[in-house]
């Protein structure tokens, strides 16, 4: 799969033993705070998934954060 070329999250993962394998990320979160390309977390109901084997390019951001954190992650596991 590639998922390209959104301002903020590209996968969300919001599951449980699920498997996120074998994707292409690129060109994202370029608008975002506190984001990542793939993002999961902030419920423990959510658990035993995989992320293995992506290709993440070029996640990064453009403009210019208004308020907050302002980095943004490949992966984020949200707490």
């Amino acid at each position: 799969n590639t998922v390209a070329h959104a301002p903020h999250t590209g996968i969300t993962g919001r599951c449980n033993d699920c498997v996120f394998s074998g994707n292409y990320l690129h060109d994202l979160c370029y608008e975002g705070v506190d984001a990542g390309a793939f993002y999961a977390g902030r419920s423990w109901a959510e658990r035993g998934n995989i992320v293995k084997n992506n290709v993440f390019q070029r996640i990064r951001r453009i403009e210019n954060a208004t308020h907050g954190y302002g980095r943004v992650q490949a992966i984020y596991l949200d707490d």
